[in-house]
C-alpha cells in the first residue's frame, strides 16, 4: 500500500475510533490522531540537507527541478512551494508544508481529497506525502498537483483594478457574472453527491457547530477592554447573553430536514481556481473535513457553505470594493448557477442561522489572536459581524424574550 493509501486507511481507523465512542470534540480527535503515530507511515527527509528539494526531485523523476516559495504561502498557516521543471518553466507541483502542531490539518486534506476524488469532485490530485525532519520537529509534506488557471479571488481583482462606472469596470463584471453562475453550479455539484432523501443534520455536524460557537463565546469572555470597544461591544454581558439566547431559540434548526452534503468551510475565493479545463476546483480542504465520514461519505450540511459565499461578496460590499448593484448582481449570478445545478438554497431562517455560526467563526478565531496580527488582517470583519448581529439578527431574539 501507497504511503497515501497508508494515511487515509489510518485517518477512517481514527474516525471510526472517534464515532464509536461518540465523542466529537476536536480537542480528543487531534488527541487519537498523535497517538497512533502516523508519522511513521511517512518517507522520512533531513531539512538540512536540502529535503524540500529532494521531495520535489523523487516526485517529479525526469525533470531538472526547482523549488520556489509560493506567491501566497503562509496565508492559510502552511508554507507553499512551487515546482518549475528549469528547462520549459513549467510548474509541476506544489509542497505544502504543514506546522508539526497542525499535523491534524495535514491528516484532513489527504482524508477529504481522497474521498472528493471517489465522487469525481474537482480538486488536486495527492501526488505523494512525506515528512521533513530537523533537530526541533517533524513538518508533514503534501505534494500535489498545480491546477492551470486562475483563482476566484484574481479575477475579482481585475474588476477591482478598473473604476466604477467604467466600460472596462463593466465588462468584468459581466466576466464575473459568467463566473459566479459556473461557480454556483460547481458548488451544487459538490453539495449534492449524497441522494439520501434530506434528513437532519448528523450530528457530529451540529457538534462541530456547536463547537464553534462555544469557542466565540470562551474568546469573547476572555477578551479585554480593548478588543470589546474596537468590536464595539458596549455591554458584553447583554451580547452573549443575546447570543446564548439565539442558539437557544434556533438550534432545532439543525433538526430540520436538509440535503447531506460535503461542506468547504473555507469559502475564500482564493480557494477555488478556474481552470483551463473552463471548471472550477477547490483547493485547500481541510477546514470542511468534519463533514466527511470514516468512509469518506459526506455528514454536513449545505447551507453553511451557501452562505459563506453570500458572506464574501458581503465583505466586499461593506469594504466598499464591490458597489450594492455589483453585489447583488453577482450574489444572484452564484444563486441562479447554484439552483440550475439542483442545489438546495436555503430559507431566510437558515441563512440567517448559518450566516450566524459563519459570525461565530470568524469572531472566534479574530479575538482569539486579536494581538498576533488577526485585528490588522481580519479584525475589521469582526466589526461587521458585531454590527449585524446587533442590529438584526439580536435584537430580533431580545424583542422575542420581552414578549415571552
Amino acid at each position: 500500500m501507497s504511503a497515501v493509501g497508508e494515511i487515509t486507511q489510518h485517518v477512517a481507523t481514527v474516525r471510526g475510533q472517534v464515532e464509536r465512542t461518540e465523542v466529537a470534540q476536536s480537542a480528543t480527535y487531534k488527541w487519537l490522531m498523535a497517538e497512533h503515530n502516523f508519522e511513521k507511515r511517512l518517507p522520512a527527509y533531513s531539512e538540512k540537507e536540502g529535503g524540500i528539494h529532494q521531495i520535489a526531485c523523487d516526485h517529479f523523476k525526469g525533470h531538472q527541478c526547482a523549488v520556489e516559495i509560493f506567491p501566497f504561502s503562509g496565508h492559510s498557516g502552511s508554507k507553499l512551494y512551487q515546482v518549475k521543471d528549469t528547462k520549459t518553466d513549467n510548474i509541476l507541483g506544489l509542497l505544502k508544508v504543514f506546522p508539526e502542531d497542525r499535523s491534524y490539518e495535514f491528516l484532513d486534506e489527504v482524508f477529504s481529497y481522497d474521498a472528493y476524488q471517489k465522487h469525481s469532485l474537482r480538486c488536486p490530485s495527492i501526488l505523494g506525502v512525506a515528512k521533513l525532519v530537523d533537530e526541533t520537529e517533524t513538518n508533514c509534506v503534501l505534494v500535489e498537483e498545480m491546477i492551470p488557471g486562475e483563482t476566484l479571488q484574481q479575477h475579482m481583482d481585475k474588476l477591482f483594478a478598473e473604476k466604477l462606472g467604467s466600460t472596462d469596470r463593466e465588462a468584468q463584471l459581466q466576466r464575473l457574472d459568467e463566473l459566479f453562475i459556473s461557480f454556483g453550479k460547481s458548488f451544487a455539484a459538490f453539495h449534492t453527491t449524497d441522494h439520501s432523501p434530506p434528513a437532519a443534520t448528523d450530528s457530529y455536524t451540529q457538534q462541530h457547530f456547536l463547537e464553534i460557537i462555544d469557542d466565540a463565546l470562551e474568546q469573547l469572555k476572555a477578551a479585554n477592554a480593548e478588543v470589546d470597544e474596537y468590536y464595539g461591544i458596549d455591554d458584553k454581558d447583554q451580547f452573549m447573553s443575546a447570543i446564548r439566547e439565539y442558539v437557544g431559540q434556533n438550534r432545532e434548526l439543525m433538526q430540520a430536514p436538509a440535503p447531506r452534503s460535503y461542506i468547504h468551510a473555507d469559502c475564500s475565493f482564493g480557494n477555488f481556481v478556474y481552470g483551463e479545463d473552463k471548471e472550477f476546483h477547490l483547493l485547500d480542504s481541510w477546514w470542511g473535513a468534519f463533514a466527511v465520514d470514516s468512509k469518506g461519505e459526506p455528514r454536513g450540511t449545505p447551507f453553511f457553505d451557501y452562505m459563506q459565499v453570500i458572506n464574501r461578496l458581503w465583505y466586499l460590499l461593506k469594504d466598499e470594493k464591490l458597489s450594492n448593484a455589483e453585489y447583488q448582481q453577482l450574489q444572484s449570478a452564484f444563486r441562479k448557477g447554484y439552483a440550475e445545478a439542483k442545489g438546495t438554497i436555503p430559507d431566510e431562517e437558515m441563512q440567517n442561522f448559518y450566516s450566524f455560526v459563519d459570525a461565530m467563526l470568524l469572531l472566534g478565531g479574530v479575538t482569539k489572536w486579536f494581538h498576533h496580527g488577526a485585528k490588522d488582517s481580519l479584525g475589521h470583519l469582526g466589526q461587521y459581524w458585531v454590527g449585524w448581529l446587533n442590529g438584526s439578527l439580536l435584537q430580533e431574539t431580545k424583542n422575542i424574550a420581552k414578549a415571552v
